[in-house]
């Protein structure tokens, strides 16, 4: 999954770009699951892998089954989002009266902090190059 490749860049880094199928591994905690994750190529004969979008599985199992068969593939989204801009997405999409605010952290970061304040930017070049 996309957190195998650990945290990533902000928005405004020179250096910002995308992690692709080709970056290397380097979960924050979920070490044995990413390593242990891509073994299951090792067993191409039992099943092909695809990921969670449902757009991608559609094109996937649409797709020449020899331009896809052994390949990962990362499912994202085609740009880099802030977690403003999704924030701003949810509020619209569920009518949030109020709308949000950021607010200034104090004290040990809780749960929805962590969850929130782990960037990464995901390609999905690959699948939208191998699907069409």
């Amino acid at each position: 999954g996309c957190k195998d490749y650990g945290p990533g860049l902000l928005k405004n880094d020179p250096y910002l770009s995308p992690h692709t199928e080709l970056s290397p591994l380097n979960p924050p905690s979920l070490a044995n699951r990413a390593n242990h994750a891509i073994k299951m190529f090792e067993n191409m004969d039992l099943f092909d892998a695809v990921s969670d979008y449902a757009e991608a599985y559609v094109a996937l199992c649409q797709a020449k089954r020899k331009a896809v068969a052994g390949h990962s593939y990362n499912i994202s989204t085609s740009s880099f989002e802030t977690i403003g801009a999704i924030l701003r997405a949810w509020v619209n999409e569920y009518c949030v009266e109020q709308g949000m605010k950021f607010a200034k952290m104090e004290g040990r970061m809780g749960p929805r902090a962590v969850l929130m304040g782990f960037s990464q930017w995901v390609g999905s070049g690959k699948v939208r190059r191998d699907t069409g």
